[in-house]
């Protein structure tokens, strides 16, 4: 009938507005929650992992501090390689899937403006950087690219079981991760930002103190 014709396209153009509202009041935030999960954490992990383990295992690092780098100099240029890495590829997958996402609305005959990214677009920063960091400690203690790969993959991989068997529960960084990919009614997605980002520099600071400490790291002279 007439009336259930027009009631039914009534229902769909108030869902189709509700979903383009949800979609463009933050471009740049939904763009985060969407890359900001397992690709990016696969991504992070892979090359943390490859970046320390490929340069150990090649013997680069050792070439390296036999002429003139320091331990702790290496291990800071490393670290900061990652970090640069990690934030380079976040912004530039999420700045891609905000254009495209405007191009497409404009393809429907709609029109958006994305605007500047807020601080809700650099929530998932923190546990990209800790799973990135995850690897370079796994490339670190094995010397081998694809062992790294493989150990870290393995410690994420537990990682998520644990967290899926609490429940979910804040107490894990991947439940923290998911913290601030979605609040939960447990941690506000600011403090999941703050813990994982204070869990980050730690696990740096260890990674710095290993790597300048120990005379068991893989390719040094014992």
């Amino acid at each position: 009938m007439p009336d259930d014709f027009t009631r039914i396209q009534s229902d769909w153009e108030r869902r189709a507005n509700e979903e383009f509202t949800i979609l463009t009041t933050d471009l740049w935030a939904t763009a985060g929650k969407s890359l900001g999960g397992l690709p990016l954490i696969l991504f992070a992990v892979i090359s943390g992992s490859l970046i320390a383990g490929s340069m150990m295992g090649s013997g680069v690092t050792a070439w390296s501090l036999s002429n003139g780098w320091s331990r702790a100099l290496w291990i800071r240029s490393i670290l900061l390689l990652n970090v640069i890495l990690t934030v380079a590829a976040y912004i530039i997958l999420t700045s891609g899937f905000v254009l495209a996402t405007v191009i497409r609305i404009a393809q429907l005959g709609l029109h958006t403006t994305p605007g500047g990214p807020g601080w809700s677009a650099f929530t998932p920063l923190p546990g990209l950087l800790f799973y990135s960091l995850i690897g370079l400690a796994a490339g670190l203690l094995t010397g081998k690219g694809e062992s790294a790969v493989l150990g870290a993959l393995a410690f994420i991989t537990g990682e998520y079981v644990l967290s899926s068997a609490m429940g979910g529960l804040p107490v894990f960084p991947a439940s923290l991760h998911q913290v601030t990919l979605d609040n939960s009614e447990v941690v506000t997605g600011r403090i999941a930002f703050i813990v994982l980002l204070l869990i980050s520099l730690l696990l740096a600071t260890l990674i710095w103190v290993y790597f300048t400490s120990s005379r068991d790291v893989p390719d040094r002279p014992r």
